[in-house]
């Protein structure tokens, strides 16, 4: 019998002793769990793989109620995940943890909230750390395009004011600006007190990488929210009546390609491309 086969067998015995007879669970069982089955003590990414898959189960059979194991790890162990320890499954596992975290959201309306209020989401920030964080592109991009279909297209945002949608979506234009900036301004900014090349390729290694993914990344989740929002005519409708109204054909302009390449010690990075 496999390794990961045999992991199953034993979670599956402790899913059944959970639902039958949780007042038998010792007390710390939660962390032990996290740190066996996805964090550090995880024996591989196969491994992490099921133990998402372990939550993502125990969430389905909670329902949505409130549930110990999953508030510990929704709150307190996912936040502090080495992005190392990024499996394939960690992007449903996140799904999971929005849709647990805001659970009394979609119910409940706060009647102080005025209308230039942004919507704040709990989890989404663990999704921008998968987003700007993960190893995997594939990971990354599949990350990105949730996050800007839950901003378009989520009943928790469109449910909102129309004052609350804009602010939200102004919220999220200006992060990836900001990050840009930052990550634009970290790289030119970097100067090598040693001239060595090897002191010069750790720091390209670690400082450099690190912040072009997230310019990238950046760059492209800005690209893809964009376009999404001028795709969806909820959100061009008065657009376009005005235009229908006054007798007028839409034009469409020509496509905008952004080029952008910066320059720091001894380094030049390569020509970014984003068309709007």
């Amino acid at each position: 019998m496999s390794r990961i086969r045999r992991l199953k067998l034993r979670l599956e015995l402790l899913q059944y002793i959970m639902s039958v007879a949780p007042e038998c669970l010792p007390p710390g069982l939660d962390e032990k769990l996290w740190t066996y089955l996805v964090g550090a003590s995880a024996l591989g990414q196969s491994e992490r793989d099921v133990g998402f898959e372990f939550y993502i189960t125990h969430f389905s059979n909670c329902r949505g109620c409130f549930d110990p194991i999953l508030e510990h790890a929704f709150r307190r162990h996912f936040p502090v995940l080495d992005p190392a320890y990024f499996s394939s499954h960690v992007l449903n596992f996140c799904k999971m943890s929005i849709d647990y975290l805001n659970r009394s959201t979609e119910v409940q309306r706060q009647p102080e909230m005025m209308e230039e209020d942004s919507l704040n989401v709990d989890g989404i920030e663990q999704l921008w750390r998968i987003i700007l964080d993960a190893n995997n592109e594939i990971l990354a991009s599949d990350a990105s395009t949730y996050l800007v279909n839950f901003y378009l297209d989520s009943r928790a945002v469109l449910s909102k004011p129309p004052g609350v949608v804009e602010a939200t979506h102004f919220k999220m234009v200006e992060r990836c600006i900001a990050q840009l900036n930052s990550a634009a301004l970290d790289i030119t900014g970097s100067e090598v007190t040693d001239g060595s090349p090897m002191a010069l390729d750790s720091v390209k290694d670690n400082t450099f990488q690190n912040n072009e993914r997230v310019f990238q990344r950046s760059l492209d989740l800005l690209d893809q929210f964009i376009k999404g929002y001028k795709n969806r005519s909820e959100y061009n409708k008065g657009f376009q009546e005005q235009s229908q109204g006054s007798g007028l054909e839409m034009i469409t302009g020509l496509p905008l390609t952004i080029r952008l390449r910066w320059h720091g010690f001894n380094y030049q990075s390569p020509v970014f491309r984003s068309t709007f």
